[in-house]
Formats: structure tokens, C-alpha cells, sequence
């Protein structure tokens, strides 16, 4: 508050300061023989006037008057009118009565208050009002427009934490359930499945709250959960893994792919009765990701049948990565295919 107030003074002085300087330089031929500070002191008397009427009118108008939208009111309207006439009035009062007198020791020739000096009065006043107005109006857009973008920002990250929020329980349902068919048969992967879920588990509690990773984090969650699925369908599911990074470091949102992973598995082979296979290659060059998975799936399985996570992950496609991103789902009687090209500078 102290920085405004500061800064609102300084504005008004420094206006008076460099009108009155103009002034001094331009004023009346008959001081000339004057020193310049003695011409820069009668200016600044002059000044002081309408500066003081300029930043009342100012401050009244876009303080008062426009904040509580009182021009749509018919009997404000004309308050306005009454104002401005006043404000002309005063000073024509101020240098007509108060400032010719005191410079010139003499009284005012004519009467002051003719319309054209009225005129030329409410032109002096009203012109460098509203370059003030203008500036205050471009400085209260900006503000307005900032906030609009903090908004938006708070927005788009509570729904995406709500989609990770919803991604994640999804992936450890589906795990779980994994996890109790190998209990029921009494499998001796059932330990090492239970301690890979834990592993992703600390990671997806503690390493994923920030906004990006390196890529190569995505990758071994995804190995692990390739690993864990792996010991589930033992030699019936053969899944291939390609990987070419020119950069291991290079950053991306957390989970993202895991989805995609996690869809082929579940629509893919969960549900193929034989040996099954799923193709995943992942390639980063010069910040140019592309991520694609083909699976088979059962010629019965109705089309469209994507999941959760799959639904999720589009939206958070369309909140982390907006136009540098393109997503292409083919999916036909026997195959499922994603294919995803990010741009990440």
C-alpha cells in the first residue's frame, strides 16, 4: 500500500515538475529578463492549481465514479456534468483571482471566466486526465488479465491432480486384482509381485508430485510394470520393448505413458485366451518424443472398450501438452494400436 501511495506522488510530481519546466521555458515573453528559477517558481505556483484540481478529478472519476458504476445511473450522469463545470470554474477562479494577481500584480484583464478561456480550461484539464485514465485502465487490464491466468493455472492443476487421482487407484485396483489371482493359486511370484507394486508405489507417493521427471524415470516404471505384468501371464505374453533416447534427462510429466502401458494389458492381453504379444517403442530425438504400443486383442471384444486411465490420460494430453502434442488411436477386430508424438522444448 505504501509503494502505491509512493508511487502515485511521484507520478504527480514529476507531471508538475515537467509542466511547469515547459512552462518556464515557453511563458510569458515579459519574464524572459528574469533568472530561470524565478520564471520555474511562478510556473510552479501556476501549476500547483491545476495539478491538484487534475488529480482530485482523477482520482474521483476512476476511484469513485467508474468502481461503482455510477454512469448508468441517469442522476450520476449529471453529476458527472456538475463536476466537471465545477472543476473548470475553480480553476478558472484559481488563475484569474489567485495566480495572475500574485505574478503579474495587477488584476485580470477581462473576464476570466469567457467561454473560450473555459474552454481552453476544461482542454488543459481534461486531456492529461485522461492520459492518466488510459494508463490506469492499461495498468488495471493487465492486472485483471494476470489474475485471469492465475485462475486458469489453479484451475487446469486441480483438474489434473484430480486425473492423477483418479489414474492412480485405477492402476492399483488392477494390480490388486492381479495380485489376489496369484494368492489364490498360491504362486511363488506372489512376494515379487508384492514388492514391485511397493516400489511403484513409493515412487508414485513420492517422486511424482512434481510437475516433470526424467524421461528415464518414466521408462523403468514402465519396466516394472512390464516386469510385474510379465510374471502374471508367465510364457503365454511375449512383450517387446524398444527404447532409443538421445537425452535420459530430458523432462516429462510424470505417469503419462503408464496408461497406454496399462490399457494394452488390460483390453489386450487379460483378455486373449493364447499366447498373446504387445509391441512398445519409445524414441526421443532432439526433444521429439514418440510413443507407440500395438497389442492384439480378441476379435469379440467390443470396439471403443478403452478404459479409464486410457480417458484420463487424453485430457491430461490436453492440459500438460496443448498443440504440441498428436494422439492417434487405431484399433480394428484383432489389434489395438496408440500411436503419440509430443513435442517437449
Amino acid at each position: 500500500m505504501k509503494q502505491r501511495v509512493g508511487l502515485h506522488f511521484g507520478f504527480w510530481i514529476l507531471y508538475l515538475l515537467l509542466s511547469s519546466y515547459i512552462t518556464a521555458d515557453l511563458g510569458n515573453a515579459t519574464y524572459r529578463d528574469y533568472s530561470w528559477l524565478y520564471r520555474l517558481s511562478i510556473a510552479i505556483a501556476e501549476k500547483i492549481g491545476i495539478v491538484a484540481i487534475q488529480a482530485s478529478i482523477f482520482y474521483w472519476l476512476f476511484y469513485f465514479f467508474i468502481p461503482k458504476n455510477k454512469w448508468r445511473n441517469p442522476f450520476s450522469i449529471l453529476e458527472l456534468i456538475i463536476g466537471i463545470i465545477l472543476s473548470v470554474l475553480i480553476y478558472r477562479v484559481w488563475v484569474g483571482y489567485i495566480v495572475y494577481p500574485w505574478i503579474y500584480e495587477d488584476e485580470y484583464p477581462g473576464n476570466p471566466f469567457r467561454f473560450s478561456l473555459l474552454f481552453i480550461s476544461f482542454i488543459n484539464i481534461y486531456s492529461f486526465v485522461g492520459i492518466a485514465g488510459a494508463i490506469k485502465l492499461i495498468r488495471n487490464r493487465q492486472h485483471q488479465r494476470e489474475v485471469e491466468q492465475q485462475l486458469v493455472k489453479e484451475k487446469l492443476e486441480s483438474e489434473l491432480h484430480f486425473l492423477r487421482a483418479q489414474i492412480n487407484p485405477h492402476f492399483f485396483f488392477n494390480t490388486l486384482n492381479n495380485i489376489y489371482g496369484l494368492a489364490r493359486k498360491k504362486s511363488e511370484h506372489t512376494a515379487e509381485v508384492v514388492m514391485r507394486l511397493s516400489k511403484l508405489m513409493r515412487f508414485i507417493l513420492y517422486e511424482c508430485t512434481s510437475e516433470s521427471i526424467p524421461i528415464i524415470q518414466e521408462i523403468k516404471v514402465l519396466e516394472d510394470y512390464i516386469e510385474l505384468e510379465k510374471i502374471r501371464y508367465d510364457n503365454r505374453l511375449v512383450v517387446n520393448f524398444t527404447k532409443k533416447i538421445d537425452e535420459i534427462n530430458q523432462s516429462i510429466a510424470p505417469l503419462l505413458l503408464l496408461p497406454f502401458v496399462e490399457n494394452s494389458f488390460k483390453h489386450g492381453a487379460s483378455e486373449m485366451r493364447f499366447e498373446t504379444q504387445i509391441d512398445i517403442e519409445i524414441i526421443l530425438e532432439k526433444q521429439q518424443l514418440e510413443f507407440s504400443i500395438l497389442n492384439k486383442k480378441d476379435a469379440d471384444i467390443s470396439k471403443n472398450e478403452k478404459g479409464l486411465g486410457l480417458k484420463n490420460v487424453k485430457r491430461q494430453l490436453e492440459l500438460l501438452y496443448p498443440n504440441v502434442h498428436q494422439l492417434e488411436i487405431k484399433e480394428s477386430d484383432n489389434s489395438f494400436e496408440i500411436n503419440l508424438k509430443i513435442d517437449l522444448k
